[in-house]
This record gives C-alpha cells, sequence and structure tokens, in this order.
C-alpha cells in the first residue's frame, strides 16, 4: 500500500478507495492495524525535543548587538570602570531572561495544539466494532462518528445522514459545513469545499457518518500545521534587522576611532598601553548600551499586551512586526469571531400581533406562549451543553444558542428532555428545511417544529397568544409580518 502515489482520496469513489488503501466496509483485521500501526507510526503529532535552557541562553547571547555589549562590559572592566561594566552586564543579564522566559511559554504552542487530538475512537476491526484510542488508528481503518465526536484523524466519508462538521480551526467558517459521503470531487478542490471529508480535530456538531482513515499523525491538515509550527523561523523582523544594521555600523565607527587615536596617539610619541587605553574607552563610548534594554522591555509590554488578547507571541522581536500591519486581510467574517451565536431578540404570538420584536431582556418570562416556545427550544434542539465545560456548547452553533435562552427564562434543557423524551423525530435536511420532534406531555402527543421562517410561516393556520389559539387570517398581514421579522 502506497497511497502516496495514489489521487487524492477526495477524488475517488469508495470502491477505488478501498482498492488504493486495501480495506473494506468491514474494516481492517486487527493483526493487520498493528502491522501498519508499526509501520507507519502512531496516530499522534511529532514533537522536537523542547530546547534547553543553555541553548536558548546562546541564541539570546550571539545577537550582533549583544556581543558588541559583552565587549563593551569587558573592556570597561579592564579600564577599572567597574560601575559602568556592572551596568551593561546587567542589561545585558535582563534582555536575555527576558527572551528565554517568553520563548519558554511559547513552547507550549505545540503542547496545546497536541490537545485537540480526540483520546479514543469507534472503529470497525475485523467487522466488530470497538472503541480504541486514536493513537493507534491507522490508514484503512473504519471510523464511525456521532454528533460531538471529534474528528481523530483525516477521513474519507463512505456515509453521512444529515452530518455537520464544525471545521473553524481549518477553514475560518463559523458555521458547521454539511457533509455528503457520495460526492466525487475533482483533485484540485480546495480545502473548504471538500465535502466528503472530515479532518483530524474538527467537531461534528450533527448528524451521523463513518470513513476511512487515509492520513494520520504529522500528514494530517492539523499535523501540517504542527510542522510550521515546529519550524525555526529563520526570517528577521525588519526591527531586528535595524539593531543588527546599527550594530553593525557602531562596530565600525568603534574600529574606525581606535585606529585613529592610537594612531595620532603614536604620532605624537605617547606611551603606547595607556594611549590603546584611551582609544578604546571613546570607542566604546559611541555604543548605546540601553538600546538594546529599551528595545526589549519595549516589546516586553506589547507581548504581555497581545497575551491579554489570547495571542502567544513565540519570539519577542516578532511583536514589532505585527505592530508594522496597517492592513489585515480575512477570508471570512468567521474568522473574527467566537464562533458562538446567541439570541438577541423574540417574539411571541402577541408580539406577532401587534408588529413587535422584543429584545430577550424584556420579554415576559411568565407568558404561557414563551412557555411553549422554551419547550421547543429544548426539546426540538440536539445540542447539549458539555458536562465537564458547563458554558461549552456540543452541537450545531444556532441550536446551541437556544440552551442559554431557555436558561435564562428559568428552564433547563437537560430536565426536559429527560422528563419528555423524543417519541420520533424528522431530522432538519436542505429540502424540508426544518426539524419536528414528537413528545408526550400531559397524556397528549406533541409535535414542535424549527425551522426557517419561510418554510414555517405559510404552513401556519393558528398563533398561540396570551388569550389561548386564534386562526390566522388575511388582516394579520403574514407576509408583512415575515418582512419584519427578518429585517
Amino acid at each position: 500500500m502506497d497511497n502516496q502515489k495514489q489521487p487524492p482520496s477526495y477524488s475517488q469513489t469508495t470502491n477505488e478507495l478501498f482498492s488504493d488503501l486495501e480495506t473494506s466496509s468491514t474494516g481492517l483485521s486487527e493483526p493487520e492495524a498493528q502491522r501498519r500501526l508499526k509501520k507507519y507510526g502512531p496516530n499522534a503529532l511529532a514533537e522536537k525535543p523542547p530546547k534547553s535552557t543553555l541553548m536558548m541562553l546562546k541564541e539570546q547571547i550571539i545577537d550582533p548587538m549583544i556581543l558588541i555589549l559583552l565587549g563593551a562590559a569587558a573592556f570597561s572592566a579592564i579600564l577599572n570602570e567597574w560601575v559602568e561594566a556592572s551596568v551593561i552586564f546587567f542589561i545585558v543579564v535582563v534582555n536575555s531572561i527576558i527572551g528565554i522566559i517568553q520563548e519558554k511559554k511559547a513552547q507550549s504552542s505545540l503542547a496545546a495544539l497536541k490537545t485537540m487530538s480526540a483520546p479514543t475512537a469507534t472503529v470497525m476491526r475485523g467487522g466488530i466494532e470497538k472503541i480504541i484510542p486514536a493513537s493507534e488508528l491507522v490508514i484503512g481503518d473504519l471510523v464511525f462518528l456521532a454528533s460531538g465526536d471529534m474528528v481523530p484523524a483525516d477521513l474519507r466519508l463512505i456515509q453521512s445522514a444529515n452530518l455537520k462538521i464544525a471545521e473553524a480551526a481549518l477553514t475560518g467558517e463559523s458555521i458547521a459545513s454539511e457533509k455528503n459521503a457520495e460526492a466525487v470531487l475533482s483533485a484540485d478542490c480546495p480545502l473548504g469545499d471538500r465535502k466528503n471529508m472530515a479532518y483530524t480535530s474538527s467537531i461534528v456538531t450533527y448528524g451521523r457518518g463513518s470513513g476511512i482513515v487515509t492520513k494520520t499523525g504529522m500528514d494530517t491538515e492539523i499535523g501540517q500545521i504542527a510542522g510550521m509550527l515546529e519550524n525555526d523561523d529563520a526570517g528577521d523582523t525588519p526591527l531586528k534587522r535595524k539593531l543588527n544594521a546599527v550594530g553593525k555600523v557602531l562596530t565600525i565607527i568603534g574600529l574606525i576611532i581606535c585606529v585613529l587615536i592610537f594612531a595620532i596617539g603614536a604620532l605624537y610619541g605617547r606611551p603606547l598601553l595607556p594611549q590603546f587605553l584611551v582609544a578604546i574607552s571613546l570607542a566604546i563610548s559611541i555604543i548605546p548600551e540601553g538600546l538594546p534594554a529599551t528595545a526589549t522591555i519595549i516589546m516586553a509590554l506589547g507581548v504581555q499586551r497581545m497575551a491579554k488578547q489570547h495571542a502567544l507571541i513565540k519570539k519577542l522581536p516578532a511583536v514589532e512586526t505585527l505592530g508594522n500591519a496597517t492592513v489585515i486581510c480575512s477570508d471570512k467574517t468567521g474568522t473574527l469571531t467566537l464562533n458562538k451565536m446567541t439570541v438577541t431578540h423574540l417574539a411571541n404570538g402577541d408580539d406577532f400581533l401587534n408588529k413587535k420584536i422584543l429584545s430577550v431582556q424584556k420579554a415576559s418570562q411568565n407568558s404561557s406562549s414563551y412557555q411553549q416556545l422554551m419547550y421547543a427550544a429544548s426539546l426540538c434542539n440536539d445540542a447539549s451543553f458539555n458536562l465537564d465545560k458547563p458554558q461549552e456548547v456540543i452541537g450545531d452553533p444556532t441550536e446551541g444558542a437556544l440552551l442559554p435562552l431557555v436558561q435564562d427564562f428559568g428552564y433547563s434543557a437537560l430536565s426536559l428532555k429527560k422528563e419528555y423524551p423524543r417519541l420520533s423525530e424528522y431530522p432538519f435536511d436542505s429540502i424540508r428545511k426544518r426539524m419536528s420532534t414528537i413528545h408526550e406531555i400531559n397524556n397528549e402527543y406533541v409535535a414542535y417544529t424549527k425551522g426557517a421562517l419561510d418554510e414555517l410561516l405559510p404552513l401556519c393556520d393558528y398563533i398561540l397568544t396570551s388569550n389561548g389559539t386564534r386562526k390566522l387570517t388575511k388582516a394579520d398581514g403574514r407576509s408583512r409580518q415575515y418582512s419584519r421579522l427578518i429585517a
């Protein structure tokens, strides 16, 4: 098996994929999986050994300006200028400490990225469904996905049922991507449009599916990002180039001054050793020993301000490069958001008839129609709160936005789902554009539906108001109200 020479998996049919990866719809056998695991290694991100403190110190010291300062400190000590030598040496030490501390903080960037990897995966091995550590996945494994799962490896989907996957980390799209396992795409299809693929670390927000592992570890899309983080950036920032240029100029000027002063003194017959020390002293005096310290302090303050905005700066000079940016181009607004939706306004039957749309804060929580709205938002909903992180929602962002609203009205979506379990459902699809669930409440069967307003409103013949249910008439201006609600 050598899938590196084969066409991209998203441009292959299922049968072609099975043939190329030497697998089937029943997955790999356990012995074959172990053989591939031994051959290709675990499904994990590679990590270089972290730099030692001595290596970091070496990188800090070999900077041209720092070398000049160390030379200045040494010559100051030779001239018995102990105060000046101590101050210069202290500046060098502080500069090195700040740089080392910042780089040690940045070493956690790849470790944080690795935590995005799924700890376990549901696979089919030898026709038997089982749960294994995600690190043991190999190319050719058949993996099952369900709502709330984290994709454990790059997969070519072979089955999908209303499957949606949030891929914001890779594509910047805040809305989950709809998947279609039956699609066969062109070889040049961009990543964001690959509807028959699922990528490592993305989250299944809706539906279910299954797929064949096509890439693991560092070969995955997220692994390529990790590889870029591992590579050292050899390019210098504008500030570093300028400081290096200043250091070189000052070094040349200092050497010229040394030669001139020494030559002039020699021509006048002055003692050579004292004349040499004077020349060295004058050369040292032109070195701005406070410059590196000032630049380091300013950059450190910039790094702290960036950290408060949750931005990690790996190298101190990099913050100056970011400061020089005047325009930041972004493909989608999703890259600039929290990937989180919030309900801000709503309307019940009375509001609809009175041509009002209220903010959540102004809505009456005692209204019976709002109570039914909260029931619908809780029961006709596949999203849920993360039990480990109560403020985090698992599922589609649109559905997830309804859960905090339910809480604000004093209800518990989890309790309502337990009290009134779902008896049947019609999942949301692109044709019907709505989702319906059926529940038994007070010995009556109740169907709750949510979906696109342009699909739901024409189907409504009655409206629930504070005075009970009444029939909608032409005088209610259904089309005009629709225009107001979507404005």
